[in-house]
């Protein structure tokens, strides 16, 4: 295989690669934000026992 083959072989792979690697590190760091919204607990907050019923109306 001559050089210039090789080289846009090369020209070729790099960007995929790149892409790849991009797409697994959204990846690793949407299971991360997953992970820590699993821990984040939002109140159920009874507007009636704090004197607003029609907050729902």
């Amino acid at each position: 295989m001559a050089i210039s083959a090789k080289l846009e072989l090369l020209d070729k792979l790099i960007p995929s690669y790149a892409m790849k690697s991009d797409k697994e590190n959204l990846e690793s760091e949407l299971r991360l934000a997953e992970a820590r919204m699993a821990n984040v607990k939002v109140p159920n907050i009874d507007w009636f026992k704090l004197g607003e019923p029609n907050m729902y109306d």
